[in-house]
């Protein structure tokens, strides 16, 4: 984008009215609808620029086809390692965003909880890490509002990210080996000894790499460090030297914590101090755990949620969580422990927060059906069964949290090893977008498009304050809020359960539910209703000056209904558009808002005066429409005579 300059190649000066003091600007910016609904894609991105334009294609094969080029650049940026743009969240564009605390004080406190909740269902543990960051990555977490391809297409970039942070640490890796055999050639070269005597360190390992560990640990740290403190060292002295070793990737993690050097610390946690040492808390960088989708999710729930209350089918539940948060809490905890030397578990429950049972968030029924509903219901269990598995999990949470502690070894987040394989979640990912069923191509274009046309009636409508077009609009949000869900219902099933091949024909609502369609069409038909009865108040209010009183009694009012006109604005406005439509209509140039319109129809009566024959002619001229002030476009216009006898 190119901003338009002036000739002198300045910045164009902006308009006056942009330092005006008096306009209300939060009321401007204010939104009575919602920007967003959830299971769609945010107006303005990229899949609803996209989808929109496949919706003008008309034909499924024409839809399909773009789609396939679309894949085939997503193809060749994943090859170039290029992410895709305009995707995520815009702050002070989108509204209110989840991932900010401070915001949850101006919007709904249910809904932001509900939102949060689903944003940490891929675990639910790290969700209170204060200041935590990931290492070598900037991306947010797939947005579990959107639709399932936009969530898919967030992954791609997330992929992106890590592929180029890896490759990037192992071209660092090769350098730094490649530096260092340089330099170990050139002291060999230099040596009178030659190859034939050997270094004293290099007599103590076997091969190359057990010399160089010999020669680091022997001579360049243990040494200087003690010569440090036998000096008398300022103490910024010490702390530039503990900062340099810190960031010194030939130091190992035991010599690191031997030395209290921290490894891997982001910043500190204000408020939050160790036990042991009472010195400050740095929350450390962690690795990003594999990204959830809607499709993984309910596969996950499937893993947890099966029936049967007994001691055994709970233990083995329980078993199965654990084995799905152990990765992630072992290399937090090493995070941690190597940006706190010396921290002990009460440490790190303070700054990553108390375990949580790990099941209850994939049965809370409400969670599953009204938010996001998967077409999957939990098992009803009764308050015993909840008592027992409660004490249940506690229990072995405590114990699992306990034992990964003592499991887990000092290591910063850049040396663990990669929870998150990039390379083969991408290209799962682009053979998914390859070979999708086209029902579910349609079934995702369908849910953008009727969340983008529910946007633009909503803030197109200059009318949103009479009662009749935000009743209509309201309705029209939830009717389309409805068709989301069950449209996100439909995918997430068909995703979740592939239909196997079979030479008989299918079940035509296979991947899409009578209920669904029922709803689709009833959004549909009520877009067109919604845009027949903005047009209308969008032309009353313009030709009655704005006033919505008059406009809202009007539309209101049954057929055939005689309204007052109360105030005189709404008189004349009136007066004001019958006169303009006879200018239009008879052609004159001059309009004089200020003059009354020519009536349509003039009526005389003449009677005369003979008292013995009283009698009268009535006289009505009409149809000149405005000719009496120089008009000569109409052609209309009539006279009607009629004498009647009358009384005295």
């Amino acid at each position: 984008l190119f901003v338009a300059c002036s000739e002198d190649d300045q910045y164009p000066i902006p308009p006056e009215e942009v330092f005006d003091d008096s306009r209300c600007y939060e009321q401007e910016m204010e939104m009575p609808f919602k920007a967003y609904l959830e299971k769609a894609s945010r107006p303005g991105r990229l899949l609803s620029i996209l989808f929109t334009s496949m919706s003008a294609l008309q034909t499924p094969s024409a839809m399909a086809a773009l789609w396939i080029e679309f894949v085939s650049e997503l193809r060749m940026r994943w090859e170039k390692r290029e992410s895709i743009p305009n995707l995520g969240h815009i702050p002070g564009l989108d509204g209110e965003d989840i991932n900010d605390d401070r915001e949850v004080e101006s919007i709904s406190i249910m809904n932001v909880t509900e939102r949060k909740k689903r944003r940490n269902v891929s675990n639910g543990i790290g969700s209170k890490a204060k200041n935590a960051a990931f290492v070598y990555s900037s991306e947010r977490d797939p947005d579990l509002d959107d639709c399932i391809i936009s969530q898919k297409l967030q992954v791609f970039n997330i992929g992106v990210e890590n592929m180029i942070a890896e490759e990037m640490k192992q071209m660092r890796r090769v350098q730094a080996e490649e530096s260092m055999d340089a330099q170990f050639s050139m002291i060999d070269d230099r040596s009178p000894q030659k190859r034939s005597d050997p270094p004293q360190s290099m007599k103590r390992g076997q091969n190359f790499d057990d010399s160089r560990s010999a020669i680091t640990k022997d001579d360049d740290f243990f040494d200087a460090v003690g010569t440090m403190y036998d000096d008398e060292l300022s103490k910024r002295d010490t702390d530039t030297i503990a900062q340099n070793l810190s960031n010194d990737d030939s130091i190992d993690n035991e010599m690191a914590e031997n030395l209290g050097i921290r490894r891997g610390a982001r910043c500190p946690v204000h408020g939050v101090s160790l036990v042991a040492s009472s010195g400050m808390v740095f929350a450390p960088y962690v690795q990003r755990d594999s990204p959830l989708t809607d499709d993984l999710i309910v596969e996950r729930r499937n893993m947890l949620t099966r029936s049967g209350t007994d001691n055994s089918s709970v233990k083995s539940r329980i078993e199965t969580a654990h084995r799905m948060q152990k990765p992630k809490l072992l290399n937090d905890m090493a995070a941690f422990k190597a940006a706190n030397p010396g921290s002990v578990f009460q440490d790190f429950i303070a700054w990553y927060g108390n375990p949580e049972n790990p099941l209850k968030q994939y049965e809370e029924e409400k969670f599953f059906t009204e938010t996001t509903p998967y077409g999957l219901s939990s098992p009803t269990k009764t308050p015993e069964d909840e008592a027992f598995e409660a004490l249940s999990v506690l229990s072995a949470t405590r114990s699992f949290w306990s034992a990964c502690w003592d499991e887990s070894k000092p290591n910063q987040a850049q040396d663990q090893q990669p929870l998150f394989d990039a390379f083969g979640t991408v290209e799962m990912l682009l053979l998914w977008f390859e070979s999708m069923h086209p029902a579910i191509l349609i079934n995702q274009i369908l849910a953008v498009n009727i969340a983008m046309a529910n946007f633009i009636l909503q803030s197109s409508s200059p009318s949103y304050n009479l009662r009749p077009v935000r009743d209509v609009l309201l309705r029209l949000e939830k009717k389309t809020s409805d068709a989301l869900q069950l449209l996100s219902k439909d995918v997430i099933k068909s995703i979740s359960n592939p239909i196997a091949a079979s030479d008989g024909p299918l079940d035509p609502f296979t991947y899409i539910s009578p209920e669904t369609i029922k709803t689709c069409e009833g959004v549909c038909t009520l877009i067109g209703d919604v845009e027949i009865l903005q047009s209308r108040a969008t032309s009353l209010l313009s030709k009655l000056n704005g006033d919505e009183m008059l406009v809202q009694t009007i539309m209101e009012a049954p057929e055939g209904r005689n309204i007052a006109v109360e105030t005189s604005q709404g008189r004349l406005g009136i007066m004001n558009e019958i006169n303009a439509q006879q200018q239009r209509n008879s052609g004159a140039e001059a309009f004089v808002s200020s003059e009354l319109p020519a009536p349509s129809v003039r009526e005389y009566i003449l009677r005369n005066s003979d008292e013995h024959h009283p009698c009268q002619l009535t006289v009505c001229i009409g149809g000149t429409f405005g000719l009496e002030v120089g008009g000569a476009n109409s052609t209309k216009g009539g006279l009607v005579l009629a004498l009647k006898k009358s009384t005295a």
